[in-house]
């Protein structure tokens, strides 16, 4: 039985994040070439991985 793939976008819509996001931390997840196109592999690693949270600078201008 082969186990569940999903394409690098879905899996950033599926984790709420970007492809770029995906394709940068392609090493911390499981991928599977034999689609032709390189695919992420649903395995417990996938499932425990999130996305690191974005440094988002404070706005200068905001009213206070």
């Amino acid at each position: 039985m082969k186990p569940h793939v999903m394409s690098i976008s879905d899996f950033a819509k599926y984790k709420g994040t970007s492809r770029q996001t995906v394709y940068n931390n392609l090493s911390d997840l499981t991928t599977d070439d034999s689609y032709g196109t390189q695919r992420i592999v649903l395995d417990e690693r996938a499932e425990n991985w999130q996305p690191k949270e974005q440094y988002k600078p404070k706005n200068r201008n905001s009213a206070e």
